[in-house]
C-alpha cells in the first residue's frame, strides 16, 4: 500500500526526478528503494533491472531479485495475454536467466565479480563461453559450466571438447570426457519457477518470445523445450578416434592419445581397441629402444596406421643389432604379433618373412635369432616348431647376397635341429661303429644286456637315439642340397671366384653362365701361378668333381673333364692331360672330343705367337703330338710348317694372327707368288706350300696353277704361263680359259707350235662365254689353216727373204687377186734384213697389259664380295656393279640402307678403299691404252686382241657423297676411329668432304658421349666456328670433371696450330693446362725409358710432338711454358732457370731438333703409321712431319726478334 500510495501521489516532474537520480546512482539496494519504488512506469523499472549492471555482486543480485518481485504479479497470467503482460512474463524469464548466469559466473570466478566481465558472460551464448574456456585450457571453469548448464551444452559437448589444446594431457579433463550414456545433469537448486512452464515454451514456439532464446535460457526451459540431447554412440566413438589422431598429428604427444583412448575404453566407449593397440604399439616402437633412429621415434600415427601388419613388425625391429635383436623380439615384436591371431597372420610367418629380407644384407643377425631359437629346450616362442626353424634357416641362407659368408652359412646349418641319416646311424650303430671286437668284449662283460641297450657305450652321456624329431623328406632334401651348395661356395671362394648362393641354387637355369664361370675358374687357376704342380692340378680336379656333384649336377662328367683337360693343355701339362685322356677310372673322353680339345688349344697357342720363333709355336707342336695319327692334327702341323718355315723361304713373312685373318689360303699363295716379281717363281715350293695349306687333290691344285699362270703372264714370264696353261687345259680347268685364249692368240705364242695353239683355243672354246665364241672360233679356223699350209708358207717366206723385190711384187699380186692364203701376210711377221735376230728375241712381250681394266675389276669385285659376305647376309657385289661409278653408287646405296651395325659400317669404308683402285682417272687409262695399241700395231697383232671397256672418268662429287655416307654410318654406329680416318684422309683434299651444316650435324652426333670426340672431328674439318664451339665444351668438361686429353687430341690441336690461341685465351685455361700436363707426362715417360709403341712404328712422339709443342709455344711468345719443358728435358733445376739460360736452352733445343729432323726425314715411312695406335691420323701426322722444318724456323725467328 505504501508503494502504491507513493506512486499515486507522485507527479510527472517527480517521475523524471526519480529516473534521473536512478541513472546516476550505483544501482544498489538503497537506490532501488529510494528511486524505483516511486516510478509509476513499472515496465521501465523491469527494463532497468534487465539492463543495468551493478558494481557489486550483492547489488546485482538485489536488482535481479527486485525485477523478479516486480514480475511476480503476473503469475496467474503465465499463459499469455496482451503485449504488456507478455513483456513482463518474458522479462521474468530473462531475469531468471541472468540470475543463473550470475551464480555460475561467481562460481567460476571463486566469488570475484567484475561488472563488465559479467555483462559479457551473461550476454554470450553458453556454447561460445564453453568453447572459449576449452580453447584456453580452463578445464575447471568448463567443468563447472557444463555441470550447471548441462542441458544447454549437451548437444555441443564434442565440439567444445575439441577446442581443448592437443598439448593438454587428457588426464586434466578426464571428467569431461563423454560416455556413451548421457550424464546426470544437475538443475539449479533454486527450484523451477512458475514462469518456467510449457505455456511459455508454447509462447516461444509461437514466435512471440522476442529476444528470449529458449536454448540459451534457464536449464528448466531448455529441458522443457528439447530435453537432454546427448551425442549418439557412433559420434562419441568417432570423436575419440579423431581426437586421438589429431593429438598425435598436431602435438606429437603420442602418450596423450593413448591416455585419451584408454579413458574412453574405461568409460565404456566401444570401437577404440584397434586404434588403442596401434597407438600402444607405436609407443613401444618409439620408447623401447633409446638408440633407435630419429625417423622411427617421430613416426606419425597416421603413417603407422597406413602400414600393414608386416610393415609394422619390421618397424618395430628397425635399428636392431646382433646384441639386442632377441630382446627386442621378446619385448616388442612378439607381443605385437600375438595380438594378430584373429586376423589370420601368425608371428612365425612374420618373423620368417623378416629374416628372409634381412638376410640379404645382414645374415649375422639372422644367425643370432636362429641360434637363440635352437637352444634346448625349445620353447616355441619365436617359431612354432623345429620344422619352421629349419625352413627359416634355409630361407635365410638362400636369401643372402654376400659372397664371403660361407662359414656363417655352414654355422647356421650346423645349429639347425636336424640330423641326416649318417649322423643317426653313427649315433645308433654302437657295435658297428666301434668294431666287432669291442662288441664281443661288451657282450662278455655284460651278459644281461641286450644288443639294443647301448646306454653304457654312449659317449659323453649322449643318447644314441635321435635327438630331434623327424622332418619331412622335402625338408631333408633341401638341407642336403644346402650343404652341397655351401661346400661348393667354399670351393669357389677358395679359388677366388666369389659367387652368391642364389646363383648356385638356380645354376641349372643358366647353363651357359655356369660353364663360363668354370672356364674363369680354370683361367684364374692357370694364370695366378703358371708353374703349378701335378698335385695341385689333381686337387683341382677333385674340387671340380665336388662342384659337379654338389651344385652343378646338370653338367655331364665328360664336359667337366674336357674343360679341365683344356686347362691342362693351356698350362702346358701335356703329359698329365694325356694321363686323364687314357685313364678309365676318371672318365673316358671320346676320340673326337680329345681331338677337338687338342686342336683348339694348339690353335690358341699358334695364333697367339707374336713372332715366328715364339715358344707358343713349340707348345702348339707339342700339343699336337698328343694326337699323332689324327688327320686334322697332321693338317694343323702342316699349316704351322707352312707359316713358320715354307712361307718365309718364299719371301712371305706373316705372324700366325695375320695368317688367321686370311679366309682363303689362295690369298697366301698369291702373296708368295707376287713376292717373286723380279725373279723366277719356285713352282715346287709353291706347290709344297699349297699342299701344306690343304690343297691335296688335282682340282684344288689346279687353282694354284691358275694363280701361278696368271701371275707369270702378268710379269712377262710367258714360258711358264704357257706351260701352266697347257697343263690346266689338259686337266680341263675351265676358269683359266681367258688366259689360255690370250696366250694362244698372243704374239708370244709364236714360241708354241700350232697344235699347242689349237689345243689352247679349243679348250677356251669349250669354256668361254657366249660373247667370245665367235672370235675364238675364227682364231681356231685360222690356226687350222696355218697347220695345214705351214710348209708352203715357210718356203715362200724363205724365197721372199732371198729376193726382196720379187717377194714384194708377188705380195702385191696376191693382194690384188685375193689369194686364199692372204691371211699369212697379215699374221706372220718376218724379220727385217737390217734387224738383228737377238733384238727380236729380246723384245718384251705385252702379256702383262692383257686386259688390265678387267683384271682390276675382277680382283676388286672378288675382294668386295669377300668384304660384303662377312658382314651383309643378303648383300652381293658383282663385276657389273663396278662397271661404272653410277653402278657403284647404286650398289653402295643398297648396302648403306641395310647397314645396322658398327662392323657393317666399317665394311662400307673398306669397300670404298677397294673401289678407288678401280675407278682411276680417264687420262691415265687412255695413255696406257694408247701405248698398248701402239705396241700391238707394231707387232701386227692389233686385230687379234679382245677389246675391253676403259675405266670411266671418276665423278668426284659422287665418290665424295659415297664417302660422306660411309662417314655418316660410322658415326651413327660409333665406329669413331674409322670415321676419323675418313676425315683425316679427306683433310688433304682441296674440297671439304662435308659442308658446314653437315659438319655440325656429324660432329654433334659424334660428341654425344664425350665432347672431346666432337673436338677431334671438328679439328679435322675446315670450320673455325665449329672448332671454337667444341673447344669451349671441352673446356667446360675439363673444369667440371677434370678429364684428360689423349694423344690423338694433342696431335690434332698441334696440327691445327691452335696452341698459341689456346694459351692466350683466358677462357681456355683448363684446356691449356691439360695440354701442358699431357706433354710433360710424355716427356717424363721418355726420360724414364718407357718407349711408346708408336716410337717403334715410325710415328712421331718425342722426336716430333714435343718439339712441335715447344715451337708453337715459342711462336706464340709463351716462353715460360716452352722453356720449362726444355729445361726439364735437359735436367736443369728450375732454380737456375734465368731468362738468359731459358733463351739459350730454347734456341739450342730448337736448332738441334731441326737439324736432327732434316737428317731423319728420308727415313720416315708414313705407311708404318697404319700399324700404330694413331693409324686413323696418318695424313695429319704426315703433314706435321712435312711442316716440322717450317714450324721450327718460325719459332727461331720469333725468338731472335724478341732477343734484339
Amino acid at each position: 500500500m505504501g508503494r502504491q500510495s507513493a506512486l499515486g501521489g507522485a507527479g510527472n516532474a517527480s517521475q523524471d526526478f526519480y529516473r534521473d537520480r536512478w541513472k546516476k546512482s550505483d544501482f544498489g539496494a538503497n537506490a532501488i528503494q529510494e528511486n524505483l519504488e516511486f516510478v509509476r512506469d513499472r515496465r521501465w523499472v523491469v527494463s532497468e533491472c534487465l539492463r543495468r549492471l551493478c558494481s557489486t555482486s550483492e547489488a546485482m543480485a538485489a536488482l535481479l531479485a527486485y525485477g523478479l518481485a516486480e514480475t511476480e504479479k503476473f503469475r496467474d497470467q503465465a499463459g499469455g495475454g496482451d503485449d504488456e503482460r507478455r513483456f513482463f512474463l518474458l522479462g521474468r524469464l530473462r531475469l531468471l536467466q541472468f540470475k543463473d548466469r550470475l551464480d555460475t559466473y561467481l562460481g567460476i570466478h571463486m566469488g570475484r565479480y567484475d561488472p563488465q566481465k559479467y555483462m559479457i558472460f551473461r550476454s554470450t551464448s553458453l556454447h561460445r563461453l564453453a568453447s572459449t574456456f576449452a580453447e584456453h585450457g580452463k578445464t575447471g571453469a568448463l567443468e563447472l559450466l557444463m555441470k550447471r548448464h548441462g542441458y544447454a551444452l549437451a548437444p555441443h559437448v564434442l565440439s567444445i571438447l575439441d577446442g581443448i589444446p592437443e598439448t593438454l594431457s587428457p588426464h586434466t579433463y578426464e571428467q569431461l570426457l563423454p560416455r556413451l550414456s548421457p550424464p546426470q545433469v544437475l538443475l539449479p537448486r533454486r527450484g523451477q519457477d512458475w514462469i518456467e512452464s510449457e505455456a511459455v515454451v508454447r509462447l516461444a514456439d509461437a514466435g512471440v518470445s522476442g529476444e528470449v532464446d529458449l536454448h540459451e535460457s534457464t536449464e528448466f526451459m531448455v529441458n522443457l523445450s528439447r530435453g537432454l540431447r546427448w551425442p549418439a554412440a557412433e559420434e562419441i566413438t568417432s570423436w575419440y578416434l579423431q581426437r586421438a589422431r589429431r593429438i598425435d598429428q598436431l602435438s606429437g604427444q603420442l602418450e596423450n592419445s593413448l591416455f585419451l583412448l584408454d579413458a574412453g575404453i574405461q568409460k565404456g566407449v566401444s570401437g577404440l581397441n584397434d586404434l588403442w593397440k596401434d597407438v600402444a604399439d607405436l609407443c613401444r616402437v618409439s620408447f623401447s629402444n633409446a638408440e633407435c633412429k630419429e625417423d622411427d621415434a617421430s613416426l606419425a600415427l597416421a603413417t603407422w596406421e597406413a602400414l600393414d601388419a608386416f610393415d609394422k613388425f619390421k618397424m618395430m625391429l628397425r635399428g636392431v643389432t646382433e646384441d639386442n635383436v632377441v630382446d627386442r623380439l621378446m619385448e616388442v615384436a612378439v607381443p605385437f604379433v600375438q595380438g594378430l591371431a584373429e586376423q589370420g597372420e601368425t608371428q612365425q610367418s612374420f618373423l620368417v618373412r623378416y629374416l628372409k629380407e634381412v638376410a640379404s644384407a645382414n645374415l649375422q643377425l639372422c644367425a643370432v635369432v636362429l641360434e637363440d631359437s635352437c637352444k634346448p629346450p625349445y620353447k616355441g616362442v619365436l617359431f612354432k616348431d623345429e620344422a619352421e626353424i629349419i625352413a627359416a634357416g634355409l630361407d635365410c641362407i638362400y636369401s643372402s647376397s654376400q659372397t664371403d659368408e660361407w662359414e656363417l652359412m655352414a654355422s647356421i646349418l650346423s645349429r639347425l635341429p636336424w640330423e641326416d641319416d649318417k649322423q643317426q646311424q653313427k649315433a645308433s650303430d654302437t657295435y658297428g661303429e666301434r668294431g666287432l671286437r669291442r662288441g664281443f668284449v661288451n657282450a662278455l662283460r655284460y651278459p644281461n644286456r641286450t644288443l639294443t641297450d647301448t646306454s653304457m657305450d654312449a659317449p659323453f652321456n649322449v643318447s644314441p637315439t635321435k635327438r630331434y624329431p623327424a622332418i619331412s623328406d622335402e625338408l631333408a632334401r633341401r638341407l642336403r642340397t644346402a650343404e652341397g651348395h655351401i661346400q661348393a661356395g667354399k670351393i669357389l671362394f677358395r679359388y677366388q671366384l666369389p659367387t652368391k648362393i642364389g646363383f648356385l641354387a638356380s645354376s641349372n637355369e643358366d647353363v651357359k653362365g655356369t660353364k663360363q664361370m668354370l672356364r674363369i675358374l680354370l683361367s684364374k687357376f692357370l694364370r695366378k701361378h703358371p708353374g703349378r704342380s701335378d698335385g695341385e692340378w689333381n686337387a683341382l680336379w677333385r674340387d671340380l668333381q665336388v662342384l659337379q656333384e654338389k651344385a652343378f649336377t646338370f653338367l655331364e662328367k665328360d664336359y667337366l673333364l674336357s674343360e679341365f683337360c683344356r686347362g691342362l693343355l693351356k698350362a702346358g701339362r701335356f703329359h698329365l692331360a694325356k694321363s686323364y685322356f687314357k685313364d678309365p677310372g676318371v672318365a673316358l673322353l671320346s676320340e673326337e672330343k680329345i681331338e677337338s680339345l687338342v686342336l683348339q688349344t694348339s690353335r690358341e697357342f699358334f695364333y697367339s705367337a707374336n713372332t715366328l720363333d715364339s715358344p707358343d709355336i713349340d707348345r702348339a707342336k707339342d700339343c699336337l703330338s698328343l694326337i699323332p695319327d689324327s688327320g686334322s692334327g697332321i693338317a694343323e702341323r702342316d699349316i704351322i710348317v707352312a707359316v713358320t718355315e715354307r712361307l718365309p723361304y718364299l719371301g712371305v713373312t706373316m705372324l700366325p694372327a695375320q695368317f688367321r685373318q686370311i679366309k682363303d689360303p689362295m690369298e697366301v699363295l698369291k702373296m708368295a707368288i707376287e713376292s717373286h716379281k723380279e725373279s723366277h717363281v719356285p713352282l715346287e715350293e709353291v706347290f709344297e706350300v699349297a699342299r701344306l695349306l690343304g690343297y691335296k687333290d688335282t682340282s684344288q691344285m689346279a687353282f694354284v696353277e691358275e694363280a701361278l699362270a696368271r701371275e707369270a703372264a702378268a710379269h712377262g714370264d710367258v714360258a711358264v704361263a704357257q706351260e701352266l696353261c697347257l697343263s690346266l687345259a689338259r686337266k680341263d680347268h675351265g676358269k683359266v680359259w681367258d688366259l689360255c685364249a690370250a696366250i694362244g692368240r698372243g704374239p708370244d705364242a709364236e714360241r708354241l707350235d700350232i697344235k699347242s695353239r689349237k689345243e689352247l683355243i679349243s679348250f677356251s672354246l669349250r669354256h668361254c662365254d657366249g660373247e667370245s665364241i665367235g672370235e675364238l672360233l675364227s682364231a681356231w679356223k685360222e690356226f687350222d689353216l696355218v697347220d695345214e699350209y705351214l710348209p708352203v708358207t715357210l718356203l715362200e717366206v724363205s724365197d721372199s727373204a732371198s729376193t726382196e723385190g720379187s717377194a714384194s711384187t708377188e705380195g702385191s699380186e696376191k693382194e690384188e687377186v685375193g689369194a686364199p692364203d692372204d691371211f699369212l701376210q697379215d699374221d706372220v711377221t718376218t724379220p727385217k734384213d737390217d734387224e738383228p735376230l737377238t733384238e727380236l728375241d729380246e723384245t718384251p712381250t705385252n702379256i702383262s697389259s692383257l686386259e688390265p681394266t678387267e683384271r682390276k675389276l675382277a680382283v676388286a669385285a672378288r675382294r668386295s664380295r669377300d668384304i660384303v659376305a662377312q658382314e651383309f647376309a643378303d648383300g652381293e657385289v658383282t663385276e657389273a656393279d663396278l662397271a661404272s661409278v653410277e653402278d657403284a653408287w647404286h650398289c653402295f646405296s643398297r648396302l648403306a640402307e641395310n647397314t645396322s651395325t658398327k662392323k657393317q659400317a666399317a665394311a662400307l669404308k673398306l669397300l670404298l678403299e677397294e673401289w678407288e683402285t678401280v675407278f682411276e682417272t680417264k687420262e691415265d687409262n687412255e695413255d696406257d691404252l694408247q701405248r698398248a695399241e701402239d705396241k700391238g700395231g707394231e707387232d701386227g697383232w692389233g686385230d687379234g686382241w679382245q677389246d675391253f671397256d676403259v675405266a670411266e672418268t671418276v665423278e668426284a662429287p659422287k665418290l665424295q657423297s659415297l664417302w660422306k655416307i660411309a662417314c655418316q654410318k660410322l658415326i651413327q654406329y660409333r665406329g669413331l676411329e674409322a670415321a676419323l680416318s675418313v676425315l683425316d684422309r679427306w683433310s688433304t683434299s682441296s674440297s671439304a668432304l662435308l659442308n658446314k651444316d653437315e659438319a655440325e650435324e656429324f660432329v654433334h652426333c659424334a660428341a654425344q658421349e664425350n665432347p672431346l670426340l666432337g673436338l677431334k672431328f671438328a679439328l679435322l674439318l675446315p670450320y673455325e666456328s665449329l672448332r671454337s664451339t667444341y673447344m669451349d665444351r671441352v673446356e667446360a668438361e675439363l673444369q667440371s670433371q677434370g678429364a684428360v686429353l689423349d694423344k690423338a687430341a694433342m696431335v690434332l690441336l698441334l696440327s691445327a696450330r691452335l696452341l698459341p690461341t689456346i694459351a692466350s685465351a683466358s677462357t681456355l685455361t683448363g684446356l691449356f693446362s691439360a695440354l701442358s700436363k699431357g706433354f710433360a707426362e710424355l716427356l717424363h715417360k721418355s726420360q724414364a725409358g718407357i718407349l711408346l709403341p708408336e716410337d717403334s712404328l715410325g710415328a712421331p712422339s718425342l722426336n716430333v710432338i714435343v718439339p712441335y709443342f715447344v715451337s708453337e709455344m715459342t711462336r706464340g711468345r709463351h716462353y715460360g711454358a716452352a722453356a720449362s719443358l726444355v729445361l726439364q728435358l735437359m735436367r736443369v733445376p728450375q732454380s737456375f732457370a734465368t731468362w738468359n739460360i731459358s733463351h739459350f736452352a730454347l734456341k739450342r733445343y730448337l736448332e738441334a731438333q731441326q737439324q736432327q729432323q732434316r737428317q731423319k726425314r728420308e727415313s720416315f715411312d708414313p705407311e708404318r703409321l697404319r700399324e700404330s695406335s694413331l693409324f686413323y691420323l696418318c695424313e695429319t701426322i704426315s703433314r706435321m712431319v712435312a711442316s716440322f722444318d717450317v714450324v721450327v724456323t718460325e719459332a727461331l725467328m720469333t725468338l731472335a726478334k724478341d732477343m734484339k
